[in-house]
C-alpha cells in the first residue's frame, strides 16, 4: 500500500471561519467613560513651536491648529498604562484652504511603552509626527500623505513592523475612530471598526507612558482628537455551567474499532468550534490544539461535527492501543475534505498506520461554499495485539485546512495470515 494517493476535490469558495462581530475590547471601551480634558491632573501637554497648543476646545483637544507649519503638540496620560490594554479615540484632520495631499499635514501617532518627555524636550516636527525614535516602546502612526499614507506600526527606534496604505486616514474634517489593542503577544489597529493591522510577537514595553502626538512640516492641517477612552481588561463571555459529565465513548457495536471516529465528542452547539488539547479516544501528537467544528465552515460527512487539522497550526492526532489480532487485515475508512475557499496547498492529510505512511490526501476548496467529502478505504494489517493510527496535517501551516471525519476500522480477514 504505501505511496501517495492524491485526491483533488474541487470545493467551493466560501468565507470559512466564523468571524467575531467585534473585538473583545470593544464593549469595555464603550462602557468606559471618556477621559475629561478639563482634569489637568490626568494629562501632560507638550509642544514644539506651537504656542497655546495643545488646547482644550469644548469636547476636543486641538494638538496642532490649522495653518501652523513646523509645529508639534502632544498629550500624555499621567497614569501608567501596561499591557494588556486598549485605547480608542476619534480624530479629525482638516485644512480649509485645500484638499490636496500637500496641505494635509504630517499626521498623528499613538505612542505607548514610552517615557513621558520632560518639559524641556523638543517633540520632533514633520514626518515623525512628534514621535522621537529613542528606542523605547511602540508607535501607531496615522500618516496623512505621501507614499506611506495610511497606518504604520513602528518600534521605538522607528523601524516599521507593519503597515497598510489607506487614503481615508485624512478625514477632511470628518471624525474617524482609531482603536489600538495591545496584548502581551501582539498589537492590533482598527480604523472605524475595521482591522487594519495585526502584528504578532512579544510586546516589550520598556516604560508605561501612553501619549498621542501630531506634527506638521511644510504641510499644515489641523489635528484634533476627542472621546479618549482606555480599558485595561477585555470583555469575557459569561461563564456557562458545565454540561453534565458523559461516560467515555466505547467502540461502536458494528465492529468499528475506532473510538469517537465521527468526532461528536466533545459535543458543541451548532455554528461553533473549539480548540481542545485532546478529545475522547484521540491524543494530540503535534500542533498547539485540535479544532472541532460544528457547521462553522462547512458541514460534516457524518453527524454534526468534524476536525480541522490546521486550526492553529499543523496538527496530528493519534489513537493508540487499538485492539487488533496479529496478522489480521483491516479496512480503514475515512472521509477527507478541503476547507471551502482554500488552496490545495492548505489541505493535505497523511494517514499513518503503525508508524508507516499509507497515503497522502490532497484537495482544493477554491470553488465551493460547502465541504465536498471524499471517502478513502485502505487495507492495513495488524502487527501485534494493539495498533496505532495517526492522522497528520502536512499542508501549509497557516490556520486553515485539512478536514477529516467518519473514521472507522473493521476486521475483514477471517483468520490471521502466517
Amino acid at each position: 500500500m504505501g505511496g501517495a494517493l492524491a485526491l483533488v476535490a474541487m470545493l467551493a469558495a466560501g468565507e470559512g471561519r466564523a468571524q467575531d462581530v467585534e473585538s473583545a475590547w470593544a464593549p469595555p471601551l464603550r462602557e468606559s467613560p471618556s477621559l475629561r480634558w478639563e482634569d489637568s491632573s490626568q494629562f501632560t501637554f507638550l509642544s514644539t513651536r506651537n504656542a497655546g497648543f495643545p488646547r482644550v476646545e469644548g469636547n476636543r483637544i486641538v494638538l496642532v491648529p490649522e495653518n501652523r507649519s513646523n509645529a508639534a503638540g502632544a498629550v500624555f496620560l499621567n497614569e501608567p498604562v501596561r499591557a494588556p490594554f486598549a485605547v480608542q479615540f476619534e480624530y479629525s484632520t482638516y485644512n480649509r484652504r485645500s484638499n490636496t495631499l500637500w496641505s494635509a499635514g504630517d499626521g498623528l501617532v499613538v505612542m505607548f511603552g514610552r517615557r513621558t518627555p520632560g518639559r524641556r524636550d523638543n517633540l520632533p516636527t514633520g514626518g515623525s509626527r512628534g514621535f522621537a525614535p529613542d528606542g523605547s516602546g511602540y508607535g501607531v502612526h496615522v500618516a496623512l500623505y505621501g507614499e506611506e499614507r495610511g497606518l504604520l506600526l513602528t518600534d521605538g527606534s522607528g523601524r516599521v513592523l507593519a503597515s497598510k496604505r489607506n487614503p481615508a486616514v485624512y478625514t477632511h474634517e470628518r471624525w474617524a475612530t482609531l482603536r489600538v489593542e495591545v496584548e502581551r503577544d501582539g498589537i492590533q489597529v482598527f480604523l472605524d471598526g475595521t482591522r487594519q493591522l495585526d502584528w504578532r510577537g512579544p510586546v516589550n514595553l520598556s516604560d508605561s507612558a501612553l501619549g498621542i502626538s501630531a506634527a506638521t512640516g511644510d504641510a499644515n492641517a489641523m489635528h484634533a482628537i476627542r472621546d479618549l477612552r482606555v480599558s485595561r481588561a477585555p470583555s469575557r463571555p459569561t461563564p456557562q455551567p458545565p454540561p453534565p459529565p458523559m461516560p467515555p465513548p466505547g467502540p461502536p457495536s458494528d465492529g468499528n474499532l475506532i473510538i469517537n471516529g465521527d468526532f461528536e465528542q466533545p459535543a458543541l452547539g451548532r455554528g461553533s468550534f473549539r480548540n481542545v488539547p485532546s478529545l475522547p479516544g484521540w491524543n494530540r501528537a503535534a500542533g498547539r490544539s485540535v479544532e472541532v467544528q460544528n457547521n462553522v465552515a462547512g458541514s460534516a460527512a457524518q453527524g454534526q461535527q468534524f476536525l480541522e487539522l490546521d486550526g492553529e497550526d499543523n496538527t496530528a492526532i493519534v489513537q493508540d492501543m487499538i485492539p487488533t489480532r496479529p496478522g489480521a487485515e483491516y479496512e480503514l475508512r475515512l472521509a477527507f475534505a478541503a476547507r471551502p475557499g482554500t488552496e490545495q496547498r492548505d489541505n493535505a492529510l497523511e494517514v499513518v498506520w503503525n508508524g508507516r505512511t499509507q497515503t497522502v490526501l490532497e484537495g482544493s476548496g477554491k470553488k465551493s461554499s460547502d465541504t465536498v467529502w471524499t471517502y478513502v478505504t485502505l487495507r492495513v494489517r495488524a502487527e501485534g495485539p494493539t495498533s496505532r493510527l495517526e492522522l497528520r496535517d502536512v499542508g501549509q501551516s497557516n490556520g486553515v485546512g485539512t478536514y477529516v471525519d467518519d473514521v472507522s476500522l473493521r476486521e475483514v480477514s477471517g483468520r490471521p495470515r502466517r
